[in-house]
């Protein structure tokens, strides 16, 4: 009989993605929640639900249809510029110059949509090419110079972008600091939009960009997956020096890899532009943060052309959630933190996903240990997998304390503390809940050893329930006792 393996569904990379996906967000929503609890307690749960609704704010459903289409509209060029690094990296470069080739891209469909009169898909081509041209200059300087692609593209982006400020200063309204309005100028230049813009309340700026963008989504999945060109350009970025053993042509590939980088990027842009959505602005003086975003949905969506559909998508939505936030409570900025917040930690789910692999990984090398140990480790984890349970509560009551409810555990164990004293209170049981999962986890008993005594100072300065922290404490450190393996066991193993 032959053995058949048994796959843990956790070892299925599109799982592994989803959950890192998911961990990421509710880490992020829940720090910036945290800060708007400092900032201002009253208006923190409205806010954050705010960011999460976005056109859910909304009461009437026509209306929700209409800005449902304006979130889409600004998907579509993020997704485009996700693809763009989702693409370089598989070829083993990191395209930061996504912003750059998206400026680019920006500046020519514009100039030929209102300087020349071109129609909308001569002005979508020059996007491209445009994109593709800074992409290729990137790619030659690595290939036959050895540039680091980083450098170069950060150096393209600010060149792109003052000589895309220069150019369509032309084209400028003389009244304000934008270029003219597309639709006015040259209404043949708007991308068309297929009847798509009456599923979203006749939203105009809905057009043929958004499911444009989902097809080149799934053409780079194909390309990547199933083709010659995507094996031997994954080949290539895996190992260049291989790949041109086996005689494959690392340079040009290595230029190829970015011009389509750039190409897609430009094309982003031409996505936006060429909708009447926005104006660029020639005054600006930062290159726009659609680039830098689309290496967080890159990353987000777990590298996969499919997956990053989603995740542009999630990131634009809490993007546009952030402009609503009251913020007669919170400066204007405070959108945008907790929008970067979440962005900056949807960047991890690789590493995640590495960590996942090496804890089965290591539970796959114990179970070739002595029987032994069985039943000491088994205990070690049961009462950290208690521990973590609490902590996961006390994340949840602290976050009732902050929305101010009475139900609150914490509310209780404090009393009339000073405001000082709460605060100090709070951040040691999220210090010590943090503790406890990390350390379960990861498997770092001394982390375990930390979070007892941090909960023994929760103790200390608990004025009329003790009882909890005291019980958290004890559970704490015996956990950390009975999670030391013994030494005959690791001599045990030594033997096998």
């Amino acid at each position: 009989m032959q053995n058949k393996k048994h796959t843990s569904w956790l070892q299925i990379p599109a799982v592994q993605t989803l959950l890192a996906s998911l961990l990421c967000i509710v880490a992020g929503v829940l720090i910036g929640y945290i800060a708007l609890l400092i900032i201002n307690p009253s208006g923190a749960t409205e806010a954050i639900l705010t960011v999460l609704k976005n056109f859910w704010t909304y009461s009437r459903p026509k209306t929700q249809l209409k800005y449902l289409g304006s979130t889409l509209v600004k998907t579509a060029p993020l997704l485009m510029c996700a693809l763009s690094v989702l693409f370089a990296y598989k070829v083993g470069l990191f395209n930061i110059g996504a912003a750059g080739q998206y400026v680019a891209g920006a500046g020519a469909s514009l100039y030929c949509a209102l300087a020349l009169q071109l129609p909308w898909w001569v002005c979508l081509l020059a996007a491209i090419v445009c994109g593709a041209l800074l992409g290729a200059i990137s790619g030659a300087l690595k290939a036959y110079c050895n540039v680091n692609e980083v450098i170069s593209c950060i150096m393209l982006n600010w060149i792109s972008l003052y000589t895309v400020n220069t150019l369509l200063s032309q084209v400028k309204d003389p009244t304000s600091p934008y270029t003219l309005n597309l639709k006015r100028t040259n209404a043949a230049a708007a991308l068309p939009s297929l009847g798509l813009e009456k599923l979203f309340n006749n939203n105009a700026n809905v057009t043929i960009a958004i499911p444009l963008a989902i097809l080149c989504a799934i053409a780079i999945w194909v390309l990547l997956a199933k083709t010659r060109l995507g094996y031997e350009l994954r080949a290539t970025g895996l190992n260049r020096h291989a790949a041109k053993y086996c005689g494959m042509r690392g340079k040009f590939n290595i230029i190829l890899a970015m011009a389509i980088a750039g190409a897609l990027a430009g094309a982003g842009a031409a996505m936006l532009y060429l909708t009447g959505f926005e104006e660029w602005s020639c005054t600006q003086s930062s290159v726009p943060a659609m680039g830098f975003n689309g290496i967080a949905a890159a990353f987000l969506g777990g590298l996969s052309p499919i997956g990053t559909i989603f995740a542009s998508f999630f990131i634009q939505h809490i993007t546009n959630g952030g402009a609503y936030v009251d913020k007669t409570m919170y400066c204007s900025q405070i959108s945008d933190f907790i929008s970067s917040v979440i962005i900056y930690l949807c960047g991890f789910v690789l590493f995640i996903r590495r960590f996942m692999n090496s804890r089965i990984a290591k539970a796959n090398e114990e179970k070739l240990l002595p029987k032994d140990d069985a039943p000491i480790k088994t205990k070690g984890r049961i009462l950290g997998g208690i521990c973590v349970a609490l902590a996961i509560f006390d994340i949840i009551d602290t976050i009732m304390l902050g929305l101010s409810l009475n139900i609150s555990i914490v509310r209780l164990s404090i009393g009339n503390m000073d405001s000082a004293f709460i605060m100090l209170y709070v951040l040691l049981v999220i210090a010590w809940a943090t503790l406890v999962i990390v350390g379960f986890l990861t498997r770092k008993r001394q982390l375990f050893l930390i979070a007892g005594i941090t909960v023994t100072i929760v103790a200390l300065i608990s004025i009329t329930h003790t009882a909890a922290p005291i019980g958290r404490a004890a559970l704490t450190f015996i956990a950390y006792a009975r999670m030391k393996i013994p030494a005959k066991s690791a001599k045990g193993g030594d033997k096998q």
